[in-house]
């Protein structure tokens, strides 16, 4: 696992992310405004997973865990090239909801199938996500 600070999106450009919380460990961050409340707002720069692997030589992932409070669709837009290619071989997603269509549809482009679906943690239902592990078909 190499940890690599970057925003992942759907095409290249600048944007800001909206940190909620600046403690260790905290969540629910957005990029330009999506977050709601805002503790600090930094410039960033956003590449799409393809552009990383194909431009800057990082390794093609066999395993892709996506946790990016409501970027699911536009992180897996960016990432088509990688999602189709043969060194992926599962894809595991925390989606919001309302992003459940987008997200499959997403997936389904390159041949991933819905294996595994978690609604809850420790026996209490998640609200408004919920987990999903894909395989290609």
């Amino acid at each position: 696992v190499t940890p690599l600070p970057l925003v992942l999106g759907d095409a290249p450009r600048t944007a800001t992310l909206d940190y909620s919380d600046l403690r260790a460990g905290s969540a629910l961050h957005g990029l330009d405004g999506s977050s709601g409340a805002t503790a600090y707002r930094q410039p960033v720069l956003v590449h799409t997973l393809d552009q990383v692997v194909e431009a800057f030589g990082v390794p093609a992932p066999t395993l892709l865990k996506l946790d990016v409070d409501g970027g699911e669709a536009s992180v897996l837009a960016g990432a088509r090239a990688v999602l189709a290619g043969a060194e992926l071989r599962s894809v595991i997603v925390e989606i919001e909801s309302e992003l459940t269509d987008a997200v499959l549809e997403e997936l389904g482009r390159s041949g991933h199938r819905l294996v595994e679906e978690h609604h809850e943690r420790d026996g209490v239902a998640l609200p408004g996500v919920w987990y999903g592990v894909f395989e290609r078909s």
